[in-house]
């Protein structure tokens, strides 16, 4: 079976973009730090868990993971 232009220039275009997006996964994600919001006070139970995940994701991601906790506003969160 004979296969039309289009076909082949779709084909060749969607190659193109695996092998592109394969190279952009090789980065290392995260490049830095990462701040992990805790909308509760220090100490509470959500904290804690806050805490547990936070050190699970460092050792999965090689990347220090911080804990910051923003307490008040009914759990509504600043932008800063």
């Amino acid at each position: 079976m004979k296969r039309s232009t289009i076909e082949l220039e779709a084909l060749a275009i969607a190659l193109a973009a695996i092998v592109g997006c394969s190279a952009a996964a090789a980065q290392s994600y995260p490049a830095r730090p990462v701040r992990l919001l805790v909308p509760s006070t220090p100490g509470g139970s959500v904290d804690t868990l806050a805490r547990a995940i936070a050190t699970r994701l460092s050792e999965k991601w090689s990347q220090q993971v911080v804990v910051d906790d923003r307490a008040g506003a009914a759990g509504l969160l600043p932008r800063s």
